[in-house]
């Protein structure tokens, strides 16, 4: 059997403090959200964002589906990306170099 991480065991926590925050908005890593909006079908986390904004992993189809119906009450749903594009020139082409630009 798995040990859950040291994340997954403060999560009743996390939803606790975002329960008493009530966050017009949502922002953050893909994977934190759909644990957020699998506490929010589970009717331990009870808000209602405005929107969104899922950052910093690939979001499919799917994961937006999945957000979308967790807090349909949400008006906007969206996917963040942002490149420093002023450090372009320091990635090498053919390679997976995508740490170069720190």
């Amino acid at each position: 059997m798995r040990r859950p991480s040291r994340s997954t065991r403060r999560l009743p926590q996390v939803v606790e403090r975002i329960n008493q925050f009530r966050p017009d908005v949502l922002w953050g890593y893909t994977t934190a959200l759909k644990m957020l909006g699998e506490e929010q079908r589970a009717g331990r986390l009870d808000i209602k964002p405005v929107a969104v904004a899922a950052t910093g992993e690939m979001v499919t189809t799917a994961d937006m589906q999945f957000l979308s119906a967790a807090f349909g009450g949400a008006g906007r749903f969206q996917h963040l990306c942002l490149y420093r594009t002023h450090d372009v020139g320091d990635f090498e082409p053919g390679t997976d170099n995508h740490d170069a630009h720190r």
